[in-house]
């Protein structure tokens, strides 16, 4: 039970700021159109915005059931969840990497 509540905590806060980055990036793009037309983008851009959102959960939800193995690579058995997890895992491996390595100045040979 304790596990499942830090899940939501987490999920809820991620849903907060990716909420907050949709609704910055909607208006910076709706200021860019005459000011007749910027109600209806923000509203038609936050509701394709939720719609999608939902969508993508939806369809993580379904592939995360898919527990049963369909390939195995390396005597591993590779199911939906497994590659789920890890496309994420190496997701999130890759971004503070990705990050630390665009520093400005930084090169190849590390002068």
């Amino acid at each position: 039970m304790t596990d499942a509540l830090a899940a939501l905590v987490a999920l809820t806060a991620m849903e907060i700021v990716l909420g907050i980055d949709n609704l910055v990036f909607i208006a910076i793009v709706a200021s860019k159109l005459p000011a007749a037309q910027q109600p209806r983008a923000r509203l038609l851009g936050l509701a394709v915005a939720l719609l999608l959102r939902l969508a993508l959960l939806f369809t993580l939800k379904w592939l995360m059931g898919l527990t049963k193995p369909f390939a195995t690579v390396f005597g591993v058995p590779l199911s939906g969840k497994s590659l789920i997890l890890l496309l994420g895992g190496l997701s999130s491996a890759k971004a503070p990497t990705k990050s630390t390595t665009s520093w400005k100045g930084h090169t190849k040979s590390g002068k």
